[in-house]
């Protein structure tokens, strides 16, 4: 038995739920959804919606992490207490937004342009290992639709906390008739 909980008044859409947990603090949780106004007039993003007490109450706004953005979001928090949120950037390129301050501000930043027509199906993971040699680095995976890896997988990655982001390459083919 889990009863719904709001997580936000605003009177707004939410869909495409993306979570994580705070690896060192297990009662924090960060949350983006694709948000829209209600009725639907445009599309507010992927937004940032949060909580510091496991869930019983959320904070956030639903007007997208960092500014406007296209939506599709993809959470995660590093060791380091860093959130990130992961989305299609306008114009469909993909974009990530981190907050150093459990969300009060945003910082944005593109992770790859416009592919030609959109990158898409997005998802991400940062590798929060202690013994890792990696621990720290995010991965961002999508599909490009438009230039030379029409269709397939791509990956990008940051050794700097979301900052830089490596030049996307390829990782899977696919066969178009």
């Amino acid at each position: 038995d889990s009863p719904d909980v709001p997580v936000t008044e605003i009177n707004s859409t939410q869909s495409e739920n993306s979570i994580f947990i705070h690896p060192a603090n297990v009662e924090t949780v960060l949350n983006s959804n694709n948000s829209t106004p209600w009725p639907v007039s445009g599309i507010y993003g992927a937004n940032d919606l949060y909580s510091f007490d496991g869930s019983e109450t959320w904070g956030g706004e639903v007007e997208g992490a960092g500014g406007e953005n296209s939506g599709d979001p993809t959470t995660a928090i590093g060791l380091n207490g860093r959130w990130y949120v992961n989305y299609i950037s306008g114009p469909g390129g993909q974009g990530i937004s981190y907050s150093d301050d459990e969300g009060e501000s945003w910082t944005s930043r593109i992770i790859a342009p416009n592919p030609g027509q959109l990158a898409d199906k997005n998802h991400m993971w940062i590798d929060n290992s202690i013994d890792s040699d990696y621990e720290g680095n995010l991965y961002a995976a999508w599909t490009d639709f438009g230039g030379p890896s029409y269709g397939n997988i791509v990956l990008s990655y940051s050794t700097d906390d979301g900052v830089n982001w490596s030049e996307p390459v390829t990782y899977s083919f696919t066969i178009r008739p």
